[in-house]
């Protein structure tokens, strides 16, 4: 049945669809054309919505729509999504409950692509990723990820910046509110939405905020497949051609896909015909790949036996098509078929009114050419290409096995359609719908709101001829140009947002209907909030940097004490640092240090002197007289040892070592000596000065001698004997001549080479011989 073309086929109303790419529990769709009889079906992969179809997303469940190849709406649990306008140039949905992402890789400055709320419109003004939400308590908001938005209210227009969360509250005299997201809130949506959209590529990079804003199109398909390469952007699915296909050279047809598929497969045999639609039947897939091939583009079988698909090749905006078919009807046997349109052969876009009668979308020449002129179909002629089941189940899923054979004599006898409904029995299966649902839905008792309050748009949509009275079946109020013209009024947030799992970032919402005295009190109680969290974040990071820094005064320490310990105590792994002459003369540096503090310890020591006999005074003189001849022969030994460390460093090969400042490691080691022995200078004196009394202690008071425990006397001072006088005299000479020969031992070490293990060994033998001999002297 043939009818006037639409006046509307003049406009840019070329049929569009999105496409539902995946889904994760129970989703329900409902059709607009079902004249608000809302019976929802079950979703599936590859099912198409057009304007007027609602999605819904029950608790823990999601869907995503494939919009265009770069555009996609990802549901949140709990999440409403209609369908207001897919037209040239023109994007608008309506979120009604719930939350929602959406993923914008392109957008034209002239194009609109709006999220219309209960609150107001979001209009996405650059390519980026955005939240946009809708709860219980009537507040409405939009998270900018990346990118820029622009929110429309009966209140004026307002901008969203990257990193910015506003909330429009259910008042329209309530204030706007604009938040910053958190650092770590937003890098946890970024990173979930890309774990869940690329489950097989993506590594967990945007886990960091910032490193999203860096590369945010690290994973755009269009950089990385490359199917985008031979195919409109505009087409959704082109992403899954790459991982079920190659693209080769067929024939003379250019580059073609062609599916990984066994021997005998046919297109257009594995799916289900969806009546649900204002174009028609629709063929639903059940191959994950059933987009693009089976909705645009041509299919050819070429010379070696197999199938490819030819993509219509990038153009203005594609034409959406419910099937690439032509249908063969087989009266006499009671049995329906269809086999793939060939490249080259026309296909008139249409819808169809409530009446089922078709109103083409292209010029009366065109339909008068291609619609109901008998034509021979180039796929007809190859085996396999016709698919024929009976009528009763053209209703059905169709599977390959179910496929009838048939008598190509039928084919040959039969006149092919590119209306479906010419046909007679497939016209009178679409009158009765309910009885096609029957066979092709599994209803379920999806939870849903029976009443929708109406959306706000910034623009009203666009009026599709196949249904005019959607808008109002679907509630949607446009904002006057009045108020579009105004600039809201946006209050800053001071809080930032949490974060719900299931609804996503929820900022602070302020209450309208709250007393002035009530707002102030409430202002002050967040401030100081607010102050607080200031000051335990403050805490918290200086109690951090205290940590830090006491961890390093413990490496620092136990490098020291490392470094410190004597050579012969434990095993020393010696690298090519450590053998330069500066590290070594540093390092012999500290260890002479250690001995002098630990000598001037056991020197000033100052013991409680009890009062003495003259006869015990002259004994205790051959004592002090043996110490410091002990003290004196240990210098020497000492002396001997670092000239004979010089003599062996100069005899031994030069090993090739990492560039050092060696005399400034000389001049560093010499000024930590003469600092040393300053410091230690000074004990001396003090502890001379503030030498405590003796304390005169007569026979009868004097208690036992006692080894283990030290006795404290008061009494009048001691004048201490001329041999004291003397020793401290000689110990300060000594001093001078160890400072002098120090001072000259580490001029020598830093300018030498460096040692090589062999001249150690023979080094530690030679201290070795001196002990004993030292041991063997009188």
């Amino acid at each position: 049945m043939l009818s006037k073309p639409d006046p509307a086929s003049e406009s840019s109303l070329n049929p569009q669809a999105a496409r539902i790419e995946r889904v994760e529990g129970e989703v329900g769709v409902v059709s607009a054309f079902d004249d608000g009889e809302q019976e929802w079906a079950d979703a599936t992969i590859n099912t198409p919505l057009t304007a007027g179809d609602r999605i819904e997303a029950r608790e823990n469940s999601r869907a995503t729509l494939a919009l265009t190849g770069r555009r996609y709406a990802r549901l949140d649990p709990g999440a409403t999504l209609d369908v207001l306008s897919l037209a040239d140039q023109r994007t608008q949905l309506a979120l009604r409950d719930g939350s929602a992402l959406f993923d914008l890789g392109d957008l034209g400055d002239d194009e609109l692509f709006e999220i219309a709320t209960p609150n107001g419109a979001i209009d996405f003004v650059e390519p980026g990723l955005y939240q946009v939400g809708y709860g219980n308590d009537g507040n409405a908001w939009v998270s900018v990820l990346s990118g820029l938005a622009q929110v429309v209210g009966l209140a004026g227009t307002g901008e969203v910046g990257a990193g910015e969360i506003l909330t429009l509250a259910a008042q329209a005299a309530a204030p706007v509110l604009l938040s910053k997201l958190a650092p770590d809130l937003a890098g946890g949506i970024v990173d979930d939405y890309y774990g869940y959209r690329f489950p097989n590529q993506y590594d967990g990079r945007y886990r960091s905020y910032d490193r999203y804003l860096d590369d945010p199109y690290y994973y755009d398909p269009y950089a990385r497949s490359t199917s985008y390469r031979y195919i409109d952007r505009d087409i959704p699915g082109l992403y899954d051609l790459d991982h079920y296909g190659d693209w080769v050279e067929a024939d003379n047809y250019g580059r073609c896909w062609s599916p990984r598929v066994d021997a005998g497969w046919s297109p257009y045999r594995d799916g289900y015909w969806h009546n649900d639609n204002v174009y028609g039947p629709t063929w639903v897939s059940r191959e994950p790949w059933g987009w693009a091939p089976y909705h645009y583009g041509r299919w050819a079988h070429t010379s070696g036996g197999r199938w490819v698909w030819v993509p219509d090749g990038i153009s203005r905006r594609p034409v959406y098509a419910p099937a690439l078919v032509a249908f063969v009807p087989i009266k006499e046997r009671n049995r329906i078929g269809w086999v793939p349109l060939a490249p080259g052969e026309r296909y008139v876009p249409r819808y169809y009114d409530a009446s089922f009668n078709p109103r083409y979308l292209a010029s009366p020449d065109d339909v008068r050419r291609y619609v109901g002129v008998r034509r021979d179909y180039i796929n007809l002629s190859v085996p396999e290409a016709v698919t024929v089941v009976p009528v009763d189940r053209f209703t059905g899923v169709i599977r390959p096995g179910a496929v009838e054979r048939f008598d190509p004599q039928w084919i040959a006898r039969s006149q092919p359609v590119l209306d479906p409904f010419a046909v007679t029995e497939l016209r009178q299966l679409a009158k009765n719908r309910k009885e096609w649902r029957r066979h092709l839905r599994r209803e379920r008792n999806i939870a849903r709101r029976t009443e929708f309050a109406p959306v706000v748009t910034s623009v009203e949509p666009l009026r599709s001829p196949f249904n005019r009275r959607e808008i109002e079946r679907l509630g949607v109020n446009t904002v006057p140009d009045r108020e579009r013209k105004r600039k809201l009024k946006i209050e800053r947030g001071v809080e930032k947002a949490v974060f719900d799992r299931n609804r996503g970032p929820r900022p602070p919402v302020p209450n309208p209907n709250a007393s002035p005295v009530a707002q102030e009190r409430g202002q002050q109680t967040a401030a100081s909030r607010i102050e607080r969290a200031r000051e335990r974040q403050a805490l918290s990071q200086a109690d951090r940097e205290q940590r830090k820094q006491e961890k390093r005064l413990r490496k620092q320490e136990k490098r020291i004490q490392q470094a410190a310990l004597p050579q012969a105590s434990a095993p020393v792994v010696r690298t090519q640092k450590q053998q330069h002459p500066a590290v070594r003369a540093d390092k012999q540096q500290r260890k002479e240090e250690k001995r002098l503090r630990r000598a001037a310890s056991n020197q000033n020591r100052v013991e409680p002197a009890p009062v003495v006999t003259p006869q015990a005074r002259a004994a205790s003189v051959p004592n002090q007289r043996k110490a410091q001849r002990q003290a004196e022969r240990q210098q020497r030994r000492l002396m001997e040892q670092r000239s004979q460390q010089a003599a062996s460093q100069q005899r031994s090969p030069q090993v090739v070592s990492r560039p050092v400042d060696q005399a400034a490691q000389a001049r560093k080691a010499q000024r930590q000596a003469l600092r040393q022995q300053r410091k230690q200078e000074r004990m001396r004196s003090q502890t001379v000065t503030r030498q405590p009394a003796a304390t005169v202690v007569t026979p009868q008071t004097r208690p036992a001698p006692q080894t283990s425990k030290r006795v404290e006397l008061v009494g009048p001072p001691v004048r201490q004997a001329p041999q004291d006088r003397s020793q401290r005299k000689a110990e300060r000479q000594a001093e001078r001549q160890q400072r002098r020969a120090m001072q000259q031992n580490t001029r020598q070490v830093s300018s030498q080479p460096v040692a090589q293990p062999a001249q150690d060994r023979a080094q530690r033998k030679a201290e070795k011989r001196e002990r004993k001999a030292a041991k063997g002297k009188p």
